[in-house]
């Protein structure tokens, strides 16, 4: 049975949720840090960046691991900054800052060169698609607006989690997205950067899957995805190869 629909990851995999990331922190010191603190105008943004960036690698796996909820992650990272330039910290300074990162993060949002293309792609080769993401429902769909995926893809193939009541790399939500698509899992295919959450999910939904390995990191389990590839641009023109580069007129 051959792939009659395509899921896609959000983050990392249709744009940089680095740069995105990088741009929308520094924003949010500039914009709220250095109006409440005197002292921190004489921080470079860029290095309130480093720290802040090392602090979320550092306490990453606990979050991950749940030993931490997301609300202590946001905190552990904001308030770990704060002493290290010696700046008052608290929790509400800390969901404050967030609240405000959430809000902005989607301005900073842009597509990979490679995704219209892709998107427009598939499409024309009617082929049904789908973003599955985790995150908050606010956040992501600014995030997707500002990248102009909503053009290929429509709102009810949007699957996040906080909508969902799943999160990859559970099972679930992927067979959400059958159900939404009216596809069957052998007929699905997915592309993401994360192994865990975008090759072990979907794949052990019964889902084939491409690996979206900008970062060249190395799988931790014995799955093999379809095929893995370094860039946007790669996953077309390995969906080329099976779909045909030829389009009818």
């Amino acid at each position: 049975m051959g792939i009659k629909g395509i899921g896609f990851d959000l983050d990392n995999t249709l744009y940089s949720h680095e740069e995105a990331f990088e741009k929308a922190i520094k924003y949010c010191f500039s914009s709220y840090i250095q109006k409440e603190i005197e002292k921190s105008r004489l921080i470079p943004s860029g290095e309130f960046f480093h720290v802040f960036k090392n602090n979320c690698d550092k306490y990453w796996v606990m979050f991950e691991e749940k030993k931490i909820s997301g609300k202590e992650y946001h905190r552990i990272r904001f308030n770990e900054t704060m002493k290290h330039f010696n700046l008052p910290g608290n929790d509400k300074a800390a969901e404050r800052f967030h609240s405000l990162y959430y809000k902005v993060v989607g301005d900073f949002s842009t597509p990979f060169p490679a995704m219209a293309e892709l998107l427009s792609y598939l499409a024309r080769k009617h082929i049904s698609l789908s973003i599955i993401t985790n995150g908050k429902i606010r956040t992501q769909l600014a995030k997707i607006q500002a990248i102009g995926a909503g053009r290929w893809i429509k709102r009810q193939n949007i699957i996040i989690s906080e909508e969902a009541g799943f999160e990859k790399p559970q099972k679930e939500i992927f067979q959400l997205a059958e159900k939404k698509l009216c596809l069957e899992a052998e007929q699905l295919l997915y592309v993401g950067d994360t192994w865990k959450h975008d090759v072990e999910g979907p794949m052990n939904a019964g889902w084939q899957a491409v690996y979206l390995n900008s970062r060249e990191a190395s799988p931790d389990s014995a799955h093999r995805p379809a095929a893995t590839v370094k860039k946007l641009a790669d996953v077309k023109d390995y969906l080329a190869d099976i779909f045909g580069r030829r389009e009818t007129p």
